[in-house]
């Protein structure tokens, strides 16, 4: 884990803070291996309720994927396209939504 999100638990509510604001939080290689990372844990921990995701930048949530580094390494994207991979942030949320829809 880096210093990119910030994770901070009140009342079983999990607040999940992007911290890359100097890049309006565009999804890095690891940016986006520490969401994942992060959002499993914080899934599979029984004493969280819900999982807030936010923003340390005031201008914008996220840019989306990291485009610089898109450019310096395109295999570096490779598997944030992949679909239906247990391994991407794509299936972690489409298990989250399938959990809330279930409520």
């Amino acid at each position: 884990m880096t210093d990119l999100l910030q994770v901070d638990i009140r009342d079983k509510i999990a607040i999940v803070t992007l911290g890359r604001p100097e890049a309006m939080n565009a999804l890095s290689t690891q940016l986006r291996a520490d969401l994942q990372e992060t959002l499993h844990r914080l899934d599979q921990d029984r004493g969280i309720s819900a999982i807030i995701l936010t923003s340390a930048d005031e201008r914008a949530f996220s840019a989306g994927l990291d485009v610089r580094e898109l450019f310096d390494d395109p295999e570096s994207m490779s598997g944030i396209v992949s679909r239906g991979s247990s391994d991407n942030l794509g299936a972690l949320f489409s298990g989250m939504i399938r959990q809330l829809s279930a409520l």
